[in-house]
């Protein structure tokens, strides 16, 4: 989990590039978790509370201490702007940050852990600027690129790749380049493929 601390505290570094400059437009980062899950996964299984898929309160990579959630709720520069349960079938609940400092937003889905193809599938298209949406917030000024309209798109946790095989998405023809991150166990020979 150290890496996954880490990442969290190197991500308005690696899209903002530290820059405070009010005339910036707003970027955002949208992050994939896939809840923990020991029983759709194949994972060495954690403690029950912390690897329940339909639980994210009590999830390691959501309400845990290090989760997502948790993390970024105690951080002094994010704040909460938005929370939405059964955002659909698949996630359970959205957040979303807002940066203290910056033009910068968070929002970060956590995906029921049997729907974690769905999560890593739905992740790679968005890295390979697919199924841009835009997000309106009833208190925010401008709406928030999301999924492949993301500024960064960041994937967190289980590498289910190692477990079951996507296809490599094809980037849409005007898709801009956007960052990428993963945040999962041995992830750089199964993910950069793709």
């Amino acid at each position: 989990m150290m890496a996954a601390k880490l990442g969290w505290l190197v991500l308005p570094a690696i899209l903002l590039g530290g820059s405070a400059n009010p005339s910036e437009r707003t970027k955002t980062i949208h992050v994939f978790v896939a809840l923990c899950d020991n029983e759709h996964q194949g994972i060495v299984p954690v403690p029950k509370e912390l690897g329940q898929g339909d639980d994210p309160g009590h999830n390691l990579y959501w309400g845990a201490l290090y989760g997502v959630r948790t993390f970024l709720g105690k951080s002094k520069d994010w704040t909460l702007v938005a929370t939405r349960k059964n955002v659909n079938d698949r996630v359970l609940e959205r957040i979303v940050f807002r940066h203290r400092t910056t033009h910068a937003y968070l929002v970060a889905d956590a995906y029921r852990g049997d729907k974690i193809r769905d999560a890593v599938s739905e992740f790679l298209g968005a890295a390979a600027g697919n199924g841009a949406r835009m997000l309106t917030l009833e208190k925010e000024k401008a709406p928030l690129g999301i999924h492949g309209g993301a500024d960064l798109v960041v994937y967190v946790g289980h590498n289910g790749l190692m477990d079951f095989q996507v296809e490599a998405p094809a980037p849409e023809r005007d898709a801009r380049p956007r960052s990428v991150m993963v945040l999962a166990c041995t992830s750089r020979p199964y993910f950069q493929p793709h």
